[in-house]
């Protein structure tokens, strides 16, 4: 994730939360990946302390998911990708269901490029 351009990074708290609760919000799938293997989540919830995500919908790959010692998170929003990495997730529950509990990560990427500039072409003829 470091070959990205460091104006991309995001450090400030405020930042990050706004992000993740942007994601929430909207939806976005998450692809949550560790070294052998990945699947696809959601957020669930996201407060100032703690990140909730959704269980994946398989069983095996929960408990893998557990096991790994960091977790790398991908979504793609509004033409942005976003990711940041996790350490081990906790299991808990949220709303009385299975989830992943995690404090909020410490930094994240934030990439936003355009895909076309905004210039006003001439008209012709003039």
């Amino acid at each position: 994730m470091s070959g990205y351009n460091e104006q991309f990074l995001k450090k400030n708290p405020l930042a990050i939360l706004g992000v993740l609760r942007d994601l929430n919000k909207n939806q976005v799938p998450l692809r949550i990946s560790w070294a052998h293997g990945q699947f696809i989540s959601k957020i669930l919830a996201v407060d100032p302390e703690k990140l909730i995500v959704d269980y994946g919908s398989q069983e095996y790959e929960n408990s893998a998911v557990l096991r790994a010692g960091q977790v790398a998170i991908i979504a793609e929003t509004q033409g942005a990708k976003v990711e940041f990495t996790l350490p081990q997730l906790v299991t808990g529950e949220y709303q009385r269901l299975p989830a992943f509990i995690t404090p909020l990560p410490s930094s994240l990427w934030f990439v936003q490029r355009r895909e076309y500039f905004r210039i006003g072409a001439p008209l012709y003829p003039p």
